[in-house]
């Protein structure tokens, strides 16, 4: 069933979804987040994203003084309080990895929608994830039928039973070598925590559009996939199946 939310809670600054707090979550890494960022989060907060409703992990610092220094800058650039540097890199998983860390941070909020800092969004995204999320509780909703890219709704007490799960993809090491592999293993495993009973958001609109760009004037050669039905892009550089090195640069 669609329909029937309640609104945004402008008092409250709470972004609701059948009367459950949603926390719109990045997962990001210190070899982007500098090009990423930028226009992630500016998307979000021009769509209506209260900055209170937003966070952030970057991974990959192994110096927790550069860390502190990343937090404080950003956290004062963006007026976003919840953004944290830290050393583990698990690739697409450091986010959820940092749930089970530190699940303190999410108190207050029943669900997380999880997109990467190579993401970003239109006007219209929030009133979109508003009209299309199931009135009902789930345990996660997926962007797609088939491969999600691990974006998509996720219930926070549901991640937090799948701990054991989460760690499978825990990685500390962060020379290049590592990462890449942790990224090829990613790849293998896409939406590996996302359970698909109970479906996903283009079964209600499946307009996607590709268009070939480089949106952070990188090297890479990078697509970005548009889906209408969130009005969410995605900008993708390992778009062609599992590669031996697979771009852990922009």
């Amino acid at each position: 069933m669609v329909g029937g939310f309640h609104q945004i809670g402008i008092t409250a600054h709470r972004m609701q979804i059948n009367n459950k707090n949603v926390l719109i979550t990045v997962n990001s890494t210190a070899n982007f987040y500098k090009d990423t960022l930028p226009k992630n989060l500016k998307s979000l907060i021009d769509a209506g994203v209260d900055k209170k409703d937003i966070l952030v992990v970057i991974g990959g610092f192994d110096d927790p003084e550069e860390a502190s220094e990343v937090e404080v800058c950003l956290r004062f650039i963006w007026d976003i309080w919840k953004i944290y540097a830290v050393k583990q890199n698990s690739c697409d998983h450091t986010l959820f990895n940092f749930l089970i860390d530190r699940p303190e941070v999410f108190d207050g909020f029943d669900y997380l929608f999880y997109i990467h800092d190579t993401c970003w969004v239109g006007s219209d995204f929030v009133k979109k994830l508003n009209d299309l999320t199931p009135d009902k509780d789930v345990d996660s909703f997926g962007l797609t039928q088939y491969w999600s890219m691990n974006i998509g709704l996720y219930n926070i007490p549901y991640l937090l039973k799948l701990k054991n799960e989460i760690r499978k993809a825990h990685n500390l090491i962060n020379t290049r070598e590592e990462v890449n592999r942790w990224k090829q293993w990613g790849a293998k495993t896409e939406d590996y925590l996302m359970n698909r009973a109970y479906g996903h958001y283009t079964k209600f609109d499946k307009t996607e559009s590709i268009t070939m760009e480089n949106p952070y004037g990188k090297s890479a050669r990078r697509r970005t996939r548009y889906f209408q039905c969130l009005d969410l892009y995605k900008s993708q550089s390992n778009w062609n199946g599992v590669k031996d090195q697979m771009g852990v640069n922009l």
